[in-house]
């Protein structure tokens, strides 16, 4: 969501004549997703033309993701005049090719990438396929539904690096807050579509109701639990700092869990940053009299394993601990917060994968607790 701030300092920096574009640009857009409809989808790539032009990219593109961010596509794409495109070539690809990308965007982050040739070895695997596309310069931003990452909007640059107009991440990041309604309304509209063309539908006739069936969401899998923790810890480094200590205590039994890896990171990168932005709260309020630090703990526990997230900020009112799931209940100042990180995270956990999460305080601080069942329990 942009920020009041960012809009404001967006505002002094450009001329009068660049804002009237500027906002007659998202005055179309913001039209056109109103009225969007499976019948005139094609007008997504006019969008991305008027971006384009504006932006004098060389191509603007959108990615959606699928099957519970297991895999992308590149649905939209427009290209400047002797540009090749690259959307045919795009399909299928599996997010696990492109760990870098996407810790990156269920961050929110902007992505800036000036110099695609002097990418971190992170980033090995997107480097090669930017390169492969002739790349020098890109800006990515991601697009949330609420709090559920669906996509990226993205503009590159194949002639030169590009010198980049301060008005170019402000209109991405507007533009995919106004894509984001759009594509979740074209989204019910297919699925009405589909239901209406179907005559079957499941009665669930023959199944013996006295046993229970869990079903998980696509792209599910066994994965290591320790393994996870490592990997975002490792990716969340640069945002980390901000506390004087870090522990992390991991059982050695590396337990492994049914779950998307790619909801687990979204859960985590919620929590923490949640924990970040109260160490920010802390300090602004100059609480700085003790060490701030964040603990992450696991425990194998008979068939389920608990994580444990604590921090030292001032941690949660009585009010908050029994408010702090539901939806739009935010304890952050207006325009910082949706409300919707842990009413999202509490989704994921208790309702996709049949765990629990709760909040608590502590003598040093906040608390957060996720019980989650073990793989061998959760098969026959």
């Amino acid at each position: 969501m942009i920020k009041s701030s960012e809009s404001y300092d967006f505002m002094k920096k450009i001329c009068n004549d660049e804002l009237s574009e500027v906002l007659d640009l998202l005055s179309d857009v913001s039209s056109i997703m109103m009225d969007l409809t499976i019948h005139n989808e094609h007008l997504v790539n006019t969008c991305l033309e008027r971006i384009g032009i504006y932006t004098k990219a060389s191509r603007v593109y959108v990615f959606m993701f699928r099957d519970q961010l297991k895999y992308m596509d590149n649905v939209y794409e427009w290209c400047n005049e002797g540009v090749s495109p690259e959307i045919n070539l795009l399909q299928n690809l599996a997010t696990d090719d492109f760990h870098w990308w996407m810790i990156k965007l269920l961050k929110k982050d902007t992505i800036f990438i000036e110099d695609v040739a002097l990418m971190d070895t992170y980033a090995n695997a997107e480097k090669e396929i930017l390169l492969e596309q002739g790349i020098k310069s890109l800006i990515t931003v991601p697009i949330f539904y609420r709090q559920e990452l669906i996509g990226y909007i993205g503009i590159d640059f194949t002639k030169e690096k590009a010198k980049w107009n301060v008005s170019c991440p402000f209109i991405l990041k507007l533009v995919s807050e106004l894509f984001s309604s759009g594509f979740e309304r074209l989204r019910q509209e297919r699925l009405l579509y589909e239901a209406q063309q179907s005559n079957t539908c499941n009665t669930d006739s023959h199944r013996d109701k006295s046993q229970p069936v869990l079903s998980f969401p696509s792209g599910t899998k066994a994965e290591n639990l320790n393994r996870m923790i490592d990997e975002i810890f490792h990716y969340l480094e640069g945002d980390l700092h901000i506390f004087d200590h870090i522990e992390k205590t991991l059982t050695p039994n590396d337990p492994i869990i049914l779950i998307n890896k790619y909801d687990f990171f979204q859960v985590l990168i919620i929590l923490i940053q949640n924990s970040i932005d109260e160490i920010k709260r802390c300090k602004e309020k100059a609480l700085d009299g003790h060490t701030h630090y964040l603990s992450l703990t696991t425990q194998q526990e008979g068939s389920c394993v608990t994580i444990e997230l604590l921090d030292s900020g001032e941690g949660f009112s009585p009010h908050d601990s029994t408010e702090v799931f539901n939806p739009f209940f935010t304890t952050k100042e207006l325009g910082e917060g949706t409300g919707l990180g842990l009413t999202y995270a509490y989704d994921i956990i208790v309702n996709k994968y049949y765990g629990s999460i709760h909040t608590e305080n502590s003598s040093e601080g906040g608390r957060v607790t996720i019980k989650l069942p073990l793989y061998q329990s959760m098969v026959p």
